[in-house]
Parts: structure tokens; sequence; C-alpha cells
């Protein structure tokens, strides 16, 4: 599965730099909650973020499933194939540790706009649970993954943005994968017209739950057909010189026949499909 990893994430995340509030909602909602209205202002203005967050979710994984196929015969990822590289602006380091079985990529990024740094961790295993160097034969791997980028003027619309995921991967040599574990990230974007400033802050904090995916000849298939994703996300907003508006919501995302998503606060529920 081949990707433009760093500039695919990049996009996502200046995305959410210019989120407008729009958004869509349907009535399939447990009972024991108050359907929320789609056109209310808080929703609205997290919506666009809770997609960003699923979307970036989704791409960690196929990041994690990608690693299999970035090393070489003897072992050692070939930076080339592992990450678009830029040798003007890039600082690409790989590692393999013999004493703990973990791959280590870094990459630090300063482009015109934007600088970053992005470490991933792998660890391949056998089916007696022993790390190997080779993912060739593995049934299971570990995979770690941060990433930090900001654009480089804040004075106009910009973006900073911290994430990571810490996934567990299994069932790697059949044609279904299941991953487990947690992907966090918090993001700071301001906007700036001709007369006023906003500020959005968001935070997520998630759990990834036996989320499957079908493997077709080398590609491992997005959306999952089945698990789920749980995350809070603490939201702030503040306009000008107006005091900040924060708000704390629950998300629940289930994938399946439909790709489900959950989004409440306090009792009020809003669900719709995510995709649509």
């Amino acid at each position: 599965m081949r990707s433009h990893r760093l500039m695919a994430v990049a996009g996502i995340l200046a995305a959410v730099a210019l989120m407008g509030l729009s958004g869509c909602s349907s009535s399939d909602t447990a009972s024991n909650w108050t359907t929320g209205d789609p056109t209310d202002p808080g929703f609205m203005a997290v919506q666009d973020g809770v997609n960003t967050f699923i979307d970036s979710t989704l791409q960690y994984v196929s990041n994690g499933f990608y690693t299999q196929g970035m090393l070489i015969s003897n072992g050692t990822i070939d930076p080339p194939s592992y990450v678009p590289i830029n040798l003007d602006s890039d600082v690409v380091v790989t590692t393999y540790n013999a004493n703990s079985g973990w791959h280590e990529i870094y990459v630090t990024r300063t482009a015109l706009a934007y600088g970053s740094h992005w470490r991933d961790s792998v660890q391949f295993r056998n089916s007696d649970g022993q790390y190997q160097q080779n993912p060739s034969n593995a049934v299971e791997f570990s995979y770690r993954h941060h990433l930090a980028i900001a654009t480089h003027d804040t004075s106009a619309t910009s973006f900073k943005f911290d994430g990571h995921s810490s996934m567990e991967f299994s069932g790697i040599n059949t044609n279904t994968g299941t991953v487990d574990g947690t992907h966090d990230w918090s993001f700071w974007g301001k906007t700036v017209t001709v007369d006023s400033s906003a500020w959005h802050w968001m935070t997520f904090n998630s759990n990834i739950h036996s989320l499957t995916f079908t493997k077709n000849g080398s590609d491992w298939l997005t959306p999952p057909a089945s698990g789920s994703v749980t995350a809070t996300l603490e939201h702030i907003y503040k306009k000008d010189t107006a005091a900040p508006d924060t708000t704390s919501w629950n998300v629940n995302v289930h994938f399946g026949s439909s790709n489900i998503v959950t989004i409440t606060q306090g009792d009020v529920a809003w669900s719709y499909v995510y995709g649509q």
C-alpha cells in the first residue's frame, strides 16, 4: 500500500485549520438519548474535527500496515520508499536495535510554510512472540507513531498539531488483520479574516477496539470491516476578545455495513454515517 504519509496527514490537518461550521445528521440514535439538532452551533463546530480525527486514525492504521513493505531484504528501512524525501529540507535517520527488536524511523522536515518532526517505531514478532528484524512470516507487530507539525507564521491563519499512536497489529500472516490500541492528538488552529480572528483547540484521547481489515493482494482495505473507536474530545473556541468557550464531548465510531458516528454531550446525541 503506497501512501504519501506525511503529506496526507498535513493535508488533513490543514483542512481542520480552515474548517467551516457545517454538518449533517441522521436519526439513528439510541432511545435513551435526546436527538441533537444538526444545526446546533456547538455540534457543527466539532463535527468536522471529529471527521478529521477519524480520517487520521484510519490513516495511521494504514501507515502501520504500510511499514511491512518498507523493509528491504536485509531487514532495514529504505527511507526513499518509506516517505517522500526532499534532500534539501529533510533529515531522515533509520535504525534497528537488535537487543529490543525495534526499528526506528526519524524524519525532520523544514518546508516553506511549516516544520515537522516524525518518529515511527515498529517491532515484528513471530508465532512464539519472539521479535525478529524482518517482517517475513511475522504474525503480529507493534507500531508507535509520533508527529508534531506547525506552521512557521502564527500571526495569520495557522495551526499546530501533536499526535501519538500506540497500536498492536495481529493476524498479519492471514487475510484478516486486527488492530487495537490508542490514538491521541491535540490541535490548535487560528483563522484570520479581514475583520476578526478565531481560535480552535481540540484534544482527542481515544481507544481502538478490534478494528478488522481485509487483505486484497498486498493491500489492506479501508475502512475496516468491523470494530470501533471511542474517544473523548475537549473543544475550546475563542473569537476576538470574547472569553473562550470550553465544551466536552464523547465520540463513538462503529464500523461495519454502516459506519456510524455518534457524538454525545450530556444526554444529547448526534448520529450520522461517516463519509457521507
